[in-house]
């Protein structure tokens, strides 16, 4: 092979090396993006759902205290006070629980996240990194060659 087309084989390995760099660094980058899209809905649902308990909740308690009014309980009575208390406090631990498990999802699509625009600085570098080394196997073959 001459110069020209050691040199030619060269650059083309190296060109080649930083398009691939970028393809991977934009597949992360839209990786990235997705997830961040996916954190943002993961959030909105679940203060809907937070919501929509908090409204079933009252309609619960509504209930009940129109059942235990029905039933000749006072409604100041400790019966009545220890009975909504304790509805009022399932519904918190269920909320919590919700509100948990959502921020827990949240917070690994944000890591997912990070990792994947960190995949993408990689793939870059690797990509340039690439086509540094192609560089230098075109000089050590010119070098070899006495050319």
């Amino acid at each position: 092979m001459g110069q020209a087309a050691t040199i030619a084989a060269g650059g083309l390995q190296a060109a080649g090396s930083v398009m691939q760099g970028r393809e991977r660094a934009r597949a992360a980058r839209a990786e990235a993006q997705n997830l961040g899209i996916q954190r943002t809905e993961v959030g909105i649902r679940a203060n809907q759902e937070e919501a929509a308990r908090r409204e079933a909740l009252a309609g619960d308690l509504q209930a009940m205290q129109v059942a235990l009014a029905g039933s000749g309980v006072a409604a100041g009575s400790p019966t009545v006070r220890a009975i909504m208390s304790g509805g009022v406090r399932d519904a918190e631990a269920d909320v919590s629980t919700a509100r948990y498990n959502a921020l827990a999802q949240q917070d690994s699509l944000r890591r997912a996240q990070v990792e994947a625009k960190r995949s993408a600085r990689a793939a870059m570098l690797s990509g340039y990194m690439g086509a540094a080394n192609a560089g230098f196997q075109t000089y050590s073959n010119l070098q070899r060659r006495g050319q």
